[in-house]
């Protein structure tokens, strides 16, 4: 039973300092980017696979340590696959949620940080687990959205976006002077430093 307990702290010490050296250099290239503000890939991605191997690690230790003791692990790892099996009957739904969530992160639609626009809500990205992601609205509320429901996605922070204005003035305005001084305005904002 220690043997199995010492196996699986190892692993898990040695699969965090894995994931742990794998985000700092994922971080320090994504500070190189010129948006800055939203996370990189692999933090977006790391929670759920942290929570994946703490679960799957502790499992193993614990079937191990069965063994150990004498149990005979071969009608437990059966019942497993025949509640799995059952579980994937009855729970569709999850199971659609996790293979959606999972290609949403494989094909790296949205990030922690990002402003997303779905069917069922929009706002800035703040945590996404194995079935769902939370937005935050800009407005304030918190949606917590299953990721089956999400469908279409809209990343509105991703690379660059273009912002048309509509500006009302009246009927005798000058245009070509109007059109010159907004042209103006956009050049020294792109100038900025914060805002080009």
């Amino acid at each position: 039973i220690g043997g199995a307990a010492l196996l699986g702290w190892t692993i898990w010490q040695g699969s965090k300092l894995a994931l742990d050296h794998y985000a700092v250099e994922e971080a320090e290239e994504a500070n190189e980017d010129p948006m800055g503000k939203p996370g990189s890939r692999i933090a977006t991605v790391l929670p759920v696979i942290r929570a994946f191997l703490f679960v799957a690690i502790i499992t193993m230790s614990v079937l191990m340590a069965l063994a150990a003791l004498g149990v005979n692990i071969g009608p437990l790892l059966a019942g497993a696959g025949v509640i799995g099996l059952a579980v994937g009957f009855g729970a569709q739904t999850l199971v659609k949620d996790i293979i959606t969530g999972l290609f949403y992160l494989v094909e790296d639609a949205f990030r922690k940080g990002e402003y997303i626009q779905s069917a069922a809500g929009k706002g800035v990205v703040e945590k996404i687990s194995l079935r769902s992601v939370q937005l935050r609205h800009h407005n304030g509320p918190l949606h917590t959205i299953p990721f089956g429901s999400m469908g279409n996605i809209t990343n509105h922070s991703r690379d660059w976006v273009r912002i048309k204005i509509k500006i009302h003035v009246p009927f005798n305005t000058d245009l070509n002077k109007m059109r010159k001084a907004i042209k103006k305005v956009g050049e020294a904002m792109q100038e900025d430093p914060e805002l080009g």
